[in-house]
């Protein structure tokens, strides 16, 4: 995909802008529905395909602190898959703790 993006691939143009377009939505929604859009926190981004397409990555770095001036964007640098296990470990050392949000 990175590939045909940088040729100018219009399908590709058209896909990746898309991506970014939702992606974008999702995380606007979520920082709403928190009521944190306000406030000062990062937006992470996780998953491989912030590392196969680097536009991807900078341009939501771009648009979500247009929509959430206090925000900032962090490429998560480890695996997803390492949270789930400090998780299971914490749970069976009787840590764990599931944060409250606020349900309206």
């Amino acid at each position: 995909m990175q590939s045909a993006f940088s040729d100018g691939d219009a399908v590709a143009t058209g896909i990746l802008g898309a991506a970014a377009d939702e992606l974008e939505s999702c995380a606007l929604s979520v920082a709403t529905r928190l009521e944190i859009a306000g406030s000062e926190f990062p937006f992470v981004l996780a998953g491989g395909m912030f590392r196969a397409v680097p536009w991807l990555e900078d341009e939501l770095s771009r648009r979500l602190p247009l929509a959430a001036p206090r925000s900032h964007t962090l490429l998560l640098n480890v695996e997803p898959a390492l949270g789930a296990v400090r998780l299971a470990i914490a749970d069976a050392r009787g840590h764990f703790a599931v944060p409250a949000y606020r349900a309206d």
